[in-house]
């Protein structure tokens, strides 16, 4: 391939335009057209050259024009908007009974010792008020319903019990800052 242009690209000759027009003319692809220049002239051409050539030269291939005239669509009425809401009321928040009674104690009436478990909601809370079990700040009912474990026998309570109301003092303390 010959290298004469000083941009370093090569020189296309007068024949091998014609063969590029006359290929063109034959509605061969550029894809096509590149090996069978190649292989007539002993080039090397890529595709985007000869694509580059044929715009150079002013032999641009353009596809058929569109003959078909749409006619203009016809507007379309608007959608109504149709908005789904789901109204959720929440059903009323029942906490989990135990056996005992609560006395239902204000937080001004609670005392030190007495159980803290809430009964209600919003300004309507009260608080159990029977005796705590050990250093915690529920009665036992109110332990067994939180923590899980239950009394086994004659009040008595098992080690793993002892275990996790420990961890839940230890806990506790360490927030308060006495541990």
């Amino acid at each position: 391939m010959p290298l004469n242009n000083p941009r370093g690209g090569s020189q296309w000759t007068e024949a091998q335009d014609v063969e590029l027009k006359r290929l063109g003319a034959e509605r061969m692809s550029y894809r096509n057209i590149a090996p069978a220049l190649n292989a007539m002239f002993d080039t090397c051409y890529t595709r985007s050259a000869v694509i580059g050539r044929a715009h150079r030269i002013g032999m641009c291939k353009t596809a058929a024009p569109n003959t078909r005239v749409r006619p203009p669509r016809k507007p379309r009425a608007p959608r109504p908007i149709v908005v789904k809401v789901n109204i959720i009321t929440p059903a009323p928040y029942a906490l989990r009974c135990v056996e005992v009674e609560p006395r239902n104690l204000s937080f001004l009436e609670i005392q030190p010792g007495e159980c803290l478990y809430p009964q209600g909601e919003g300004s309507e809370i009260r608080f159990c008020g029977h005796p705590v079990f050990g250093k915690t700040s529920y009665c036992h009912p109110h332990i067994a319903l939180t923590t899980g474990y239950r009394r086994e026998g004659n009040n008595a309570v098992s080690e793993a019990q002892r275990r996790r109301i420990r961890g839940i003092n230890y806990r506790r303390a360490i927030l308060e800052g006495t541990a």
